[in-house]
């Protein structure tokens, strides 16, 4: 269907057009970004409904001489996580007309951000692992783009930086996917699905699912990949950090994980048990960290790193009840990620106009409504949708913890659950800190 192009092109062409008009046109710009914004969300709505759709498209001499076509595919979770990238692109396009008024390189931001809904968008309808690879990678120039953009060398070395460490990921993703050609002689998602982990090739299995793991999980913002993420939270446009780490590489990164896990590999026991260790000790490390900063950026961008550890310490489980309820905590997280930062914009703002004030919940009622709500929420309190979504993973690692045959391999699922619950305590400590920082103490 031809329509899953469009939800590609559109984006990617008003971020082209935003590129070419002069920074001083301000009006037609945010017109533009709107414009593609808003059609790309009711493209992302319709391809929804559309499960089983398909496109292939020849691209000449790759096509002759490795095979590789633009093959796109729609099923319930790659439209289900394309809806919520685009949902995203619009809200941060929104919020970003008023937070960004007045900053330089205009042009350039609203021409990132768009190619990043196109891009990012061409990843996940992606059925070829070479194409996928192509729009991941080109999520990574945006990233580096987007983030440097705020300004100072500071932002500079963070982007630097960023651009580092997802790059060794992504090299390492790429010759998981090289091996995987190797076994299967295909790129194709749907030659793979099943081919792996079995045979003489088990070895290498085990490699390419290691490197491509590697790429996931730093998109996703997992230890030990994190780090570019609290010092870019610092630099970067605050609208940049609600869409890039909190939002859309969040949504990239467990979406790809949840593929290779479910599709494309068959997991055995012990590297469920490495994922688990993975997701606890990112849970419990990150939530840590958050706890000691003073800077509320940097302290919410250890949040961010910490949620995406209960993800993956969901799929790790290898379990029903916790793999659906790692996908419902992820849509949490990104709602609340993006919310956080986005009232975190707005406290910034106002304190900017308001200098000297020494407390910002009278000022700013809803965002602290907003805020409070959202931060227990995602520390997993009743009756909230954290808690739920929370309660449906430790219900999965009591199911893995009860099927394994290995009694050891049972007790660290009982350790990762206990961090796990640690894990939202110091969550619930470090918010309540941020709040009262920023609402009730000096202005951030």
């Amino acid at each position: 269907m031809i329509i899953l192009v469009y939800s590609i092109f559109l984006p990617v062409l008003g971020g082209l057009i935003c590129l070419l008009i002069p920074n001083r046109v301000k009006i037609i710009k945010e017109g533009i970004a709107l414009i593609a914004s808003f059609s790309a969300l009711i493209l992302g709505i319709a391809i929804f409904k559309e499960k089983g759709a398909i496109f292939s498209l020849d691209l000449g001499l790759l096509t002759q001489l490795l095979g590789i076509k633009l093959d796109l595919r729609v099923d319930h979770l790659n439209s289900f996580i394309l809806m919520f990238i685009t949902f995203f692109g619009f809200l941060v396009t929104l919020y970003s007309i008023k937070f960004m008024e007045g900053k330089n390189r205009l042009n350039e931001y609203y021409a990132y951000l768009l190619l990043n809904v196109g891009v990012a968008s061409g990843a996940v309808l992606s059925n070829n692992l070479l194409t996928l690879l192509i729009f991941w990678d080109v999520v990574l120039l945006c990233l580096y783009g987007m983030i440097s953009i705020g300004g100072a060398s500071a932002a500079s070395g963070s982007a630097k930086k960023s651009f580092i460490i997802i790059g060794v990921s992504d090299f390492l993703m790429l010759l998981g996917i090289l091996l995987v050609w190797y076994m299967t002689k295909s790129f194709s998602m749907d030659t793979i699905k099943g081919a792996l982990f079995t045979g003489a090739s088990f070895k290498i299995s085990v490699l390419a699912f290691i490197f491509i793991t590697c790429g996931a999980l730093a998109k996703a913002g997992s230890m030990p990949f994190h780090t570019w993420i609290p010092d870019a939270s610092t630099e970067a446009p605050i609208p940049v950090m609600a869409f890039l780490p909190a939002s859309l590489d969040k949504l990239l990164g467990i979406y790809l994980l949840v593929r290779i896990t479910s599709d494309l590999f068959i997991m055995t026991p012990w590297l469920g048990m490495i994922l688990m260790f993975i997701g606890a000790f990112t849970i419990v490390a990150a939530a840590m960290m958050a706890l000691v900063q003073n800077d509320p950026r940097k302290l919410l961008a250890y949040l961010i790193v910490s949620s995406s550890g209960y993800m993956i310490l969901a799929l790790g489980t290898m379990q029903k009840t916790g793999i659906a309820g790692g996908l419902f905590y992820m849509l949490n997280a990104v709602i609340c990620g993006f919310c956080l930062f986005s009232c975190i914009g707005a406290v910034k703002k106002q304190s900017e106009t308001a200098e000297g004030q020494s407390g910002l919940a009278t000022a700013l009622p809803i965002t602290f409504a907003a805020c409070l709500i959202t931060s227990l929420s995602m520390s997993g309190v009743p009756p909230l949708s954290g808690f739920v979504s929370k309660w449906m993973v430790y219900q999965g690692v009591i199911q893995s913890a009860s099927s394994q045959v290995n009694q050891l391999a049972s007790f660290f699922c009982w350790i990762f659950l206990v961090s796990a619950m640690f894990g939202s305590a110091l969550t619930l400590a470090s918010f309540m800190k941020l709040i009262h920082s920023t609402f009730f103490g000096q202005p951030v």
